[in-house]
């Protein structure tokens, strides 16, 4: 049985990894490829850079798209997992990647399906964010 489990989760392990060649390298991304970002590279402020990703994912996606919380990252950690834990939910990181060919299609087909986002909504505290521009997978810049 450790051998079927073993190799169970070395399958899994293996569809977590990104493939690269679904990955637009930072320095491939031609200006017209990098409005596909959710957070503009200006933004100072993350509270303001989650806001203006969840505006920009709505106005991509729809009306049905998952309810991402408005706060900091920390401020999340602290309204989910670190509750006392009777009101503890899970947290759940969407990472977005405008390099990625597969984002539009993860995000209209099986992120904002009503059912996942109903499931979402009622289960997780969901924290988006935008790694398109190299200034925003710098998170120490908003730890202040």
């Amino acid at each position: 049985m450790d051998n079927d489990e073993d190799s169970f989760s070395d399958e899994f392990d293996d569809e977590l990894q990104l493939d690269d060649d679904l990955l637009i390298a930072d320095d491939e991304i031609s200006p017209r490829r990098m409005s596909r970002s959710l957070i503009p590279e200006e933004i100072e402020d993350e509270v303001v850079g989650v806001a203006v990703f969840t505006d920009e994912f709505r106005s991509r996606y729809g009306r049905c798209v998952p309810l991402f919380y408005q706060g900091s990252f920390s401020e999340a950690l602290n309204h989910s997992v670190l509750l006392p834990a009777m009101d503890k939910m899970l947290l759940a990181v969407y990472l977005h990647h405008g390099g990625s060919i597969q984002s539009n299609i993860f995000n209209s087909q099986v992120l904002c399906n009503e059912t996942v986002v109903e499931f979402l909504a009622v289960n997780f505290v969901l924290w988006g964010w935008d790694l398109t521009h190299k200034k925003n997978k710098d998170t120490q810049q908003y730890s202040r």
